[in-house]
């Protein structure tokens, strides 16, 4: 409790010293939306600052500032993922966005600065908000999300940090949120598209019970459907330092070992993983 009850406190320090950057934010965007846009805080995800930009009581879009004073730790090295510098994590954020756009599963970029960038808003719930209550639904939206991956790696692109709660369900579908990192040189790309499966599993197993987590034929069907046998026979070595509940939950790693053969305990000891 007095964990949290920091984090919560240093994350409004943290605001509170970002204040003077977010009014000049306020009066960019006001000119380049030629309106005039209030920015209304709506928490933090890793590094960033999260603000409404809004017109009134219109919500015109979501501003993801990069705050210097929300101190994280560096990625370590041994992890699938890694974070560029602000300038480069804007430009991968920019481009992923335009691209998911155009497919149709993600909000348009608007604006974008040196440390912030503006996509469109989109109203609708993150589906991790909709977990807490219908746990039942794991794998059906589960089933969803990775049928969305396989849209967006069959036009080269990765996610690396996919989950229900970087997926908004809005009234026009699903969209992906959140490009904040990007693949590590040391995987390859099947390898990254395994993991965005995976990851999406191992951020939610924690908040659903075995019974339910055990149950994942249905969506190992769907994943063998959106994804070439490339993919599936890749490697896991590299992955397991980020998956650790997908690697230590024995049950569900034999069922998901049938999809993704580099899970199989024979294909990881080799590296280190078991």
């Amino acid at each position: 409790m007095f964990r949290n009850w920091r984090r919560q406190w240093r994350r409004r320090q943290a605001l509170t010293q970002l204040a003077p950057r977010i009014e000049e934010l306020s009066g960019e965007i006001s000119a380049d939306f030629a309106r005039p846009v209030t920015l209304e805080s709506s928490g933090a995800r890793g590094r960033d600052s999260i603000f409404i930009a809004r017109d009134g009581p219109k919500a015109l879009a979501v501003l993801r500032v990069i705050n210097p004073f929300l101190k994280r730790k560096s990625v370590p090295t041994n992890m699938p993922y890694t974070v560029g510098d602000a300038e480069a994590r804007l430009t991968h954020e920019w481009d992923c966005y335009e691209r998911c756009a155009a497919l149709g599963i993600g909000p348009k970029p608007l604006w974008r600065t040196t440390d912030a960038i503006a996509c469109e808003y989109i109203e609708g719930d993150r589906l991790s908000a909709r977990l807490e209550v219908h746990v039942e639904d794991f794998w059906a939206m589960n089933i969803q999300v990775s049928r969305l991956l396989g849209t967006l790696h069959a036009h080269g692109i990765v996610h690396m940090d996919a989950s229900l709660a970087n997926t908004i369900a809005g009234q026009g579908g699903l969209c992906l949120i959140d490009f904040e990192y990007e693949m590590a040189k040391h995987i390859t790309p099947d390898q990254a598209r395994c993991y965005d499966h995976l990851r999406l599993i191992e951020s939610g197993m924690k908040f659903v019970p075995d019974a339910i987590v055990n149950d994942c034929k249905r969506w190992i069907d769907s994943v063998r459907q959106c994804e070439p046998s490339a993919v599936l026979e890749a490697s896991m070595g590299h992955l397991g330092p980020a998956l650790p509940r997908v690697f230590a939950h024995r049950r569900l790693r034999t069922e998901l070992a049938q999809c993704f053969i580099g899970l199989a305990p024979e294909n990881t000891a080799s590296t280190g993983q078991t």
